[in-house]
């Protein structure tokens, strides 16, 4: 019975609608808890430290600059999720401090997370470890807990409200994985970003341009489809996500910053393009298939995306680099 309500449902766009705005009305009644951010939940340890490593060298790799230029940096994480262990990398290559913002609180395992500190520890070398030593404190066999300043999480605090609680251009790196797709506003999400940067300063954002399972079942691209009032609806406040295409975020780097280059992730729902590209290359990166499918659904896109070309619609992740503020950003 479940089943055949599923593919009723899953069959009926109308039907998909109700069904999320369900989901938004459960979670504003307390029903439902927000889930953003707890990617470790669902990991074993090794997966756990596996994740946190590439996440770290993937900063590093597509950033173009050396582990060693992060002596005396003060980094900032937007969206850390269940987790600080990207950031006790960031301090073991000689970052001066970490901060993690979330508007969220995500739910976590402070044992398990207190093991990943533990293990990430004990693959450092001695010289990485000496510089972390103030960060971190053994609590009992392979667990170590966060302690002192250097390495902090602020969370219930919007990307949009940075400017109360942190200084203007007191950040030189600010990263963020999986994030600004969801903000509410990812133009003054920016540009409150920029605004705490140092004028050498730098943001890395991977950013997910995907349907994150929304009427996916229709169409890759389905979710561009729907228009602004039900789409409002549906997907806020959780998760919130903005729709907002690479064409979006390459402008606001440009507008930003006197350098800036954003790689392509992904292609639709392919799995992702590694390493990254700055340009998508016809038989290798998507085939005629792709462009059918973008072609297809191209005259029933919201109006905001009927502007978009094929490229820009194939792309479904990106990963921006900055570098240099712009005078007055």
């Amino acid at each position: 019975m479940i089943s055949s309500l599923k593919r009723i449902v899953d069959g009926s766009r109308a039907l998909t609608h109700l069904n999320y705005y369900k989901g938004q009305l459960a979670y504003q009644f307390g029903l439902h808890r927000h889930l953003s951010g707890a990617t470790h939940g669902r990991f074993d340890l090794n997966e756990s430290l596996a994740y946190v490593r590439g996440v770290f060298d993937d900063y590093v790799r597509y950033s173009g600059e050396p582990s060693s230029s992060l002596a005396g940096k003060r980094v900032m994480e937007i969206g850390p999720g269940d987790n600080l262990g990207v950031g006790l990398l960031f301090l073991a290559h000689g970052a001066t401090s970490y901060l993690a913002v979330d508007r969220f609180s995500p739910q976590a395992d402070p044992e398990r997370n207190e093991q990943i500190y533990a293990a990430l520890l004990d693959g450092m070398t001695d010289e990485q470890r000496s510089r972390v030593a103030d960060c971190l404190e053994p609590v009992g066999q392979g667990r170590a807990r966060i302690t002192g300043s250097r390495l902090a999480a602020q969370y219930g605090s919007a990307i949009e409200d940075l400017g109360r609680s942190v200084a203007s251009e007191s950040v030189d790196v600010i990263i963020s994985r999986a994030v600004l797709e969801h903000v509410y506003d990812p133009v003054r999400a920016w540009q409150v970003m920029a605004s705490v940067l140092h004028p050498d300063g730098q943001m890395w954002h991977k950013v997910d341009l995907r349907h994150h399972g929304f009427y996916d079942q229709f169409h890759p691209l389905e979710f561009l489809t729907v228009p602004t009032r039900i789409w409002d609806r549906v997907t806020q406040p959780d998760p919130t996500l903005n729709r907002r295409r690479v064409d979006c975020f390459d402008q606001l780097a440009k507008q930003a910053f006197q350098e800036s280059e954003v790689y392509l992730t992904h292609v639709l729902d392919h799995e992702e393009m590694v390493p990254h590209r700055k340009q998508l290359e016809f038989g290798r990166d998507y085939d005629d298939e792709d462009l059918q499918l973008v072609r297809a659904i191209h005259p029933r896109l919201a109006p905001e995306f009927r502007d978009l070309s094929d490229e820009q619609l194939l792309v479904t992740g990106i990963f921006v680099i900055c570098r240099r503020k712009r005078s007055g950003s």
